[in-house]
């Protein structure tokens, strides 16, 4: 063999060594890719526009990220037999029987099912709703008027057969928003405790189990009506179960994520961009303009913020044990739906991307 042979063999050989440790990252890149997709769509950041029906719909929405954590939770939950029953995750019980069959409400035409959380947007869910329906004939204080709303075409579920409950929740495109729960709880206060106009306290269970714990040491209105202050209203929620309303009520309870398959998971902190598909459903062009007002078009980051931060902040002037035993209430939401609070520094967060 001539050198000239032997350099051939050698830049042969060279070339060959080069291409197989190209085409070696390449397959590890595909694969790194493949295996972390799961992952990634938890953990990226997701950038997405209100977009009017006709506009492609992406690939990947936030909130699948959600819908995996939910099922992975779930999936966690029934393993455990007290949990099955804290949580009413029985099968066997048919879904008309559970409170949640009061919170679904079907929208026949565009096949679509929306758990109505009260405290979390859902006067501007359940408009939005009904004027897709009815133009601009539905009003903001008829939406929670309930014989209205059937008139219209907005049914609960527990106004149907169960035949008419198991034909929707299988064939309809299924959503709920929520918010962070302690966010919602301060809301519920300032709403429905600290407002005069709105004051629970008129409601007899609730009154009764107020005065059972605190007796003389609730303050009093001009009219000498018993107002409780937010320690008490919390200790109240974390401790007292007859003292439990719709209002602050379990997520997990509500809309029983365990038992409804939901297809769309909306944050209120990011609902700009979590709605698109919403939109689309209800046929967002023929919305009227009051109806689209209502929506914000992005999110604002700092506006979340600081009502988050408003929210933590008081919070951290509460007793230790009665922040405890909030966290044992609404444990289960704040997991289930990828929320926090660090009870040793006051401290909460939402992953606002995911």
């Amino acid at each position: 063999m001539t050198s000239s042979d032997r350099g051939r063999q050698s830049n042969m050989k060279s070339f060959i060594i080069l291409f197989s440790v190209m085409l070696f990252l390449v397959v590890v890149n595909v694969f790194l890719r493949t295996y972390s997709l799961g992952s990634e769509i938890l953990t990226r950041p997701v950038r997405l526009e209100i977009r009017t029906p006709g506009s492609p719909t992406p690939t990947v929405w936030a909130s699948d990220g959600r819908l995996d954590r939910i099922r992975r939770a779930c999936a966690t939950y029934r393993r455990n037999p007290t949990l099955r029953r804290r949580l009413e995750l029985d099968d066997g019980q048919p879904l008309k029987s559970l409170l949640a069959a009061s919170f679904l409400i079907a929208d026949d035409r565009h096949r679509v099912i929306y758990c109505s959380i009260p405290k979390v947007g859902c006067s501007t869910f359940k408009l939005l709703m009904a004027r897709s329906l009815n133009g601009s004939g539905a009003s903001v204080g008829a939406v929670h008027i309930r014989p209205l709303l059937a008139s219209i075409g907005l049914y609960y579920l527990n106004t149907l057969s169960p035949d008419g409950i198991r034909q929707r929740l299988e064939g309809y495109f299924k959503f709920l928003v929520v918010r962070h729960p302690f966010d919602r709880l301060i809301s519920a206060y300032a709403d429905k405790m600290a407002n005069p106009e709105r004051n629970m306290m008129n409601v007899s269970r609730i009154r009764r189990r107020a005065e059972a714990r605190f007796r003389n040491r609730m303050r009093r209105d001009s009219n000498g009506q018993p107002l409780l202050s937010l320690s008490q209203f919390l200790e109240l929620v974390g401790s007292d179960r007859k003292f439990l309303d719709k209002h602050w009520m379990s997520y997990m309870l509500l809309c029983q994520p365990c038992r409804v398959r939901y297809d769309h998971v909306i944050r209120l902190e990011t609902l700009g961009n979590d709605i698109g598909p919403i939109l689309d459903r209800l046929n967002y062009a023929t919305v009227d303009a009051e109806s689209k007002n209502r929506i914000p078009r992005e999110n604002s980051a700092r506006m979340t913020d600081n009502k988050l931060d408003e929210v933590f902040h008081r919070l951290g002037k509460i007793n230790p044990d009665i922040v405890k035993n909030l966290l044992n209430v609404y444990r289960y939401d704040l997991d289930t739906f990828g929320y926090t609070w660090n009870s040793s520094s006051g401290a909460g967060y939402v992953d606002v991307l995911n």
